[in-house]
């Protein structure tokens, strides 16, 4: 009888390692340490399970028990002994699908996504999988969220994000998933499971408050910068992957208010932009709609809409290497172009 083991070690940090799909598959990144143990363990009790959401409405993470453990680094969580990521791949801000049982929703954050195959002279085994994850999530004070097969709708909804997730994504289709939740105090931490009798693939998305590192740009500036080079690029934060403007970035829009009151010949393309995470459609969709946003805003303050014109680009006009964080947060912007 297969004795099956547990890394259930947390040290100060639950180090997390994927991997890939099938077994031949060349491992081209550096794998994470997984953390070995040679004891089994008494057997997890199972992971708690989240309330179900009301159907249709948003899921409540307040309603999810606050884990308090130290974590350390991100991904968090390890394979067990005698198995090994394949193809991992991590993405310092990507929108990924998390199954909730009777829905997608959207996760905007840091993005851990793999394959699980065994290791040479270990036999698969789904059920093991399964037991160690949902172990290494109760010790990290998680619960699950759901276990159960997505609908076609929901898969079809799903389509854009397989291409970037060629190994968690590209299985959901057809499989059981098993989705959790570690919910602690400045942050969130998704992790979704799915797997055949012969490989597997995982992911963990974090996703955080969002913390606005926009400026407010007085009109006079605007103005300067319109005058010598046709644009200006404006500060103005939205909710993770959403068009709508937060109330701290209202003073901004008084601005760009201003210095279309001021300059009563000026009309403006509003152009919205991102980095290049996600699939392009819906960045390019994003992006119009996050224009669209700042042109109602600035209409409603009683702007004439003849003056304006909302545009979205997506990726398509990068200003920064998309190679690292600080690029791509300079490739998320909102400018305004001179007509």
């Amino acid at each position: 009888m297969m004795r099956w083991m547990l890394p259930l070690a947390l040290s100060g940090a639950l180090a997390l390692t994927a991997c890939h799909k099938r077994p031949e598959a060349a491992n081209t990144a550096a794998p994470l340490a997984a953390a070995g143990n040679t004891t089994a363990p008494a057997p997890a009790a199972p992971s708690p399970t989240a309330a179900a959401a009301t159907p249709g409405a948003p899921f409540d993470v307040s309603k999810v028990p606050v884990s308090t453990v130290a974590l350390g680094a991100f991904p968090y969580l390890s394979l067990p002994t005698g198995y090994e990521a394949r193809s991992a791949k991590t993405l310092d801000i990507a929108r990924y699908p998390v199954w909730l049982g009777d829905r997608v929703q959207w996760i905007e954050g840091k993005v851990y996504d793999a394959g699980i195959t065994n290791v040479s002279g270990k036999d698969y085994s789904e059920y093991e999988l399964q037991k160690n994850i949902e172990a290494l999530v109760q010790q990290a004070g998680g619960v699950k969220i759901t276990e159960s097969k997505p609908s076609d709708e929901a898969v079809d909804a799903m389509s854009d994000a397989r291409q970037t997730f060629d190994d968690s994504v590209a299985m959901m289709g057809g499989h059981i998933i098993h989705t959790f939740l570690i919910h602690q105090k400045d942050r969130d931490i998704w992790v979704e499971y799915i797997s055949t009798d012969a490989y597997g693939a995982w992911a963990v998305i974090e996703a955080k408050p969002f913390v606005p590192t926009a400026k407010l740009l007085p009109s006079s500036a605007l103005k300067d910068a319109i005058d010598q080079t046709g644009k200006a690029v404006i500060h103005v934060n939205f909710g993770v992957d959403q068009a709508a403007i937060l109330p701290e970035s209202q003073p901004q829009i008084v601005e760009v208010t201003k210095l279309l009151r001021e300059t009563p010949p000026l009309k403006l393309s509003i152009e919205g932009h991102t980095d290049n995470s996600g699939a392009a459609a819906h960045n390019r969709q994003l992006s119009l709609a996050r224009a669209q946003s700042v042109m109602a805003a600035l209409v409603q303050a009683g702007v004439g809409r003849d003056r304006l014109v909302a545009k979205g680009f997506g990726a398509d006009r990068p200003v920064a290497d998309n190679a690292d964080e600080a690029g791509r947060a300079q490739n998320r912007r909102v400018e305004l172009a001179r007509i």
